[in-house]
């Protein structure tokens, strides 16, 4: 498993992995609960274990403070290696916890709000679990090439807390690494909802953990600010998606009108040599054109 970006790289661990298919029923439950203790851990660090204290702009455990983006908190984790980076962003929203919750546990649909997503894929595992394929777009990020992660992640709800976690794994049935965009590993990363009450108003506290190793090359060390910025402030796109209205009802066909049956003649057709069938109501054109080659004799 994987550690904090503040670990040195060298001392890092690799990416869970899965040996076989056979294996996959046999170990995910472990890693899911070593996923989700360490990246609960990392948000209790941040947050001294008050998730109070990261809406109001204080972090502990070198999180360092990177101001407000959109009324987001936003934070930035350093690393000892350039491409390894720790985000994290705190807020509060006026909704209710489960209608958050509905929307980030859906994935495969997180390319709606999220904009440094360009695509998702994903595969159940079970009610709480699944492997994750993620396509990136590089320009919020300020880089040269997409970045893409194979997880896995799972779901959880404990203390009072809802917890969505993802890190990377290596399974036979996700994509390979290919020269359309650079492998990254996602380091035990998560979204954390907490219920609270506003004004007598049902609202949800909101914490955004990403910690990601983009490999090389990594974006200027000047656009850091900006990029914190950017990855805290999909809390702000997801608001924004939850604000917007329902979308439509699925469609759903018409039923088949009764219509008449078609008649047709066998007319013959010079240009391809061949008898076609004509529908019955051509009008007079066709008539005529039948009249005057009545006569004419099948070519040979």
């Amino acid at each position: 498993m994987t550690s904090s970006p503040s670990a040195a790289t060298g001392a890092r661990q690799r990416t869970a992995s899965f040996g076989s298919a056979s294996s996959i029923s046999r170990t995910y439950q472990d890693i899911t609960s070593i996923l989700l203790q360490q990246a609960l851990s990392e948000v209790q660090l941040a947050s001294a274990r008050d998730l109070t204290n990261l809406v109001m702009g204080k972090a502990t455990a070198d999180w360092r403070y990177q101001g407000e983006e959109r009324g987001i908190q936003v934070y930035y984790k350093p690393s000892s290696s350039p491409s390894v980076h720790g985000f994290l962003g705190a807020v509060e929203l006026d909704r209710p916890v489960d209608r958050v919750w509905s929307v980030i546990c859906k994935l495969s649909k997180s390319h709606m709000y999220n904009q440094s997503v360009r695509s998702v894929w994903t595969r159940p595992l079970d009610d709480s679990t699944q492997l994750v394929y993620v396509l990136t777009d590089p320009s919020t990020c300020h880089l040269s090439q997409p970045r893409d992660f194979c997880c896995i992640s799972t779901e959880s709800k404990q203390g009072g807390l809802c917890v969505l976690a993802m890190q990377s794994v290596f399974e036979q049935s996700l994509p390979r690494p290919s020269v359309d965009a650079v492998r990254g590993e996602m380091m035990p990363s998560c979204w954390v909802l907490q219920p609270i009450r506003r004004g007598g108003k049902e609202s949800t506290r909101v914490i955004y953990l990403l910690q990601v190793d983009l490999g090389t090359p990594s974006f200027p060390p000047r656009l850091l600010n900006t990029v914190a910025r950017r990855q805290a402030a999909v809390i702000g796109d997801l608001d924004v998606f939850l604000a917007s209205p329902s979308p439509p009802a699925p469609w759903t066909p018409r039923p088949a009108l009764t219509r008449t049956p078609v008649r047709f003649r066998w007319d013959y057709n010079w240009s391809v040599g061949t008898e076609q069938p004509q529908h019955k109501h051509r009008g007079r054109r066709d008539d005529f054109q039948k009249r005057i080659t009545s006569g004419i004799p099948r070519p040979s």
